[in-house]
């Protein structure tokens, strides 16, 4: 009996593991915000991002950073408000706080700085073409 249970406590890890992967790797976009019936506002499920799958991200502007994960998707955060200093420094560094990064409740901190600054929504992001040169003659 003992060594079933020792075996099922083993497992749970890797379970656990398992359905963070599957759920990471492909973060559910949130619901509008919309009234439910009784009137009140429904509140946009966050978009969670594990940082495992973070391949890496690039500072865009004081208020915008693009997290680029392994496998090719691009999701852009456009922050709660500017964050000054942001790019001139060029990097920030962040918590995980239950082992992702979500939507509208996640900081992060400017390097050598140290403001504090939050993160708002997660869109998916497309870069775009780039432009084709003219035709040497």
């Amino acid at each position: 009996m003992k060594r079933a249970v020792l075996a099922s406590a083993a497992l749970l890890p890797f379970l656990v593991a398992m359905a963070g992967l599957a759920h990471a790797a492909e973060p559910v976009p949130g619901l509008t915000a919309e009234a439910d019936a009784a009137g009140a506002e429904v509140k946009p499920t966050p978009i969670c991002l594990d940082p495992a799958f973070i391949d890496h991200t690039q500072i865009v502007d004081d208020s915008t950073i693009l997290f680029h994960m392994k496998g090719g998707k691009v999701w852009k955060n456009t922050l709660a408000s500017k964050c000054f200093g942001l790019k001139m420094q060029g990097g920030f560094a962040y918590e995980v706080q239950g082992g992702t990064i979500c939507s509208n409740m996640q900081t992060i901190r400017v390097l050598d700085q140290g403001s504090i600054c939050s993160l708002g929504d997660f869109t998916p992001y497309t870069p775009p073409a780039p432009a084709e040169k003219p035709a040497a003659k």
